[in-house]
């Protein structure tokens, strides 16, 4: 997950800034290209990799918690293994994916926190994880850490869930289409590909009132709900959408990468798939 998270933080970054911009003109003009060549020209080729620190710090246990506890959130759902015969209903798959995202995402809060802001940084200053952790603490004490954790639980909740829940049914309905075996990695990468784009589009909307609300000054007032407001309001729901290409391009190989190498981890310690 790490590896993945460096390779791909520089789409990261770019995601936040095309997130982050208000004005219709700069929109319309925006691409993942001009936005990465306008970070190059502020700040050099580092300014790409602003916000790596906590990022991988992010990766190392975001990454395994949410993905970690849903596969236990749902059997506590199943009531234990008690009916461990009874199909796994989609409702059920939604509801441990959605719980084991929020919970991981509430205890993860700071490391997202400081990494958008670390990437919503412009110019060439230089700002350091320890810096803008002191920053942060300094405005709003150690509870700012939380700013905004709402929205990342929410983010987070449909995140896991679409991701599992999705990829479990699109391989379901794979398999009863072309016949392939459960095991085959070739299932495995076009159910994930599919998902890749569900999730995608699932998470941008909440994904960018989450950035908005982290990259706020602590002076200024951000809960969710004033953000979505003020979206609505002053750019329309379109903007909901921003960012997506730059987050497919982050988000899907990860989720390609993920099902893919789990599913192969899995068949070589015996246990069977996902």
């Amino acid at each position: 997950v790490c590896t993945a998270t460096a390779c791909t933080h520089p789409l990261d970054v770019v995601k936040v800034r095309l997130q982050l911009a208000r004005s219709a003109a700069v929109t319309r003009r925006a691409t993942v290209a001009r936005i990465g060549a306008g970070i190059v020209r502020e700040g050099g080729m580092h300014a790409l990799w602003r916000g790596l620190s906590p990022s991988l710090l992010r990766a190392a246990t975001y990454g395994g918690l949410r993905l970690g506890m849903y596969h236990p959130t749902l059997a506590f759902l199943r009531g234990g293994g008690d009916d461990e015969g009874a199909p796994v209903t989609l409702a059920q798959r939604i509801t441990a994916g959605s719980l084991s995202g929020a919970g991981a995402a509430a205890l993860t809060n700071p490391t997202e926190l400081l990494k958008v802001r670390l990437q919503a940084r412009a110019g060439a200053g230089q700002s350091g994880f320890v810096a803008e952790l002191r920053r942060v603490v300094s405005e709003g004490g150690v509870r700012a850490l939380w700013r905004g954790t709402s929205a990342s639980m929410a983010r987070s909740a449909v995140l896991t869930s679409s991701q599992c829940a999705a990829y479990d049914e699109t391989k379901r309905a794979l398999q009863q289409i072309t016949g392939m075996a459960c095991a085959s990695p070739q299932l495995h990468f076009l159910s994930s590909a599919v998902t890749s784009v569900i999730t995608t589009t699932a998470t941008n909307p909440i994904d960018l009132l989450k950035t908005r609300v982290f990259a706020a000054s602590a002076s200024k007032s951000a809960s969710p709900l004033h953000v979505l407001a003020e979206v609505l309001r002053t750019e329309g729901p379109h903007a909901f959408l921003k960012g997506w290409t730059a987050n497919y391009l982050r988000l899907g190989p990860q989720t390609i990468l993920t099902f893919v190498v789990a599913e192969r981890l899995r068949t070589l310690a015996g246990l069977e798939s996902i």
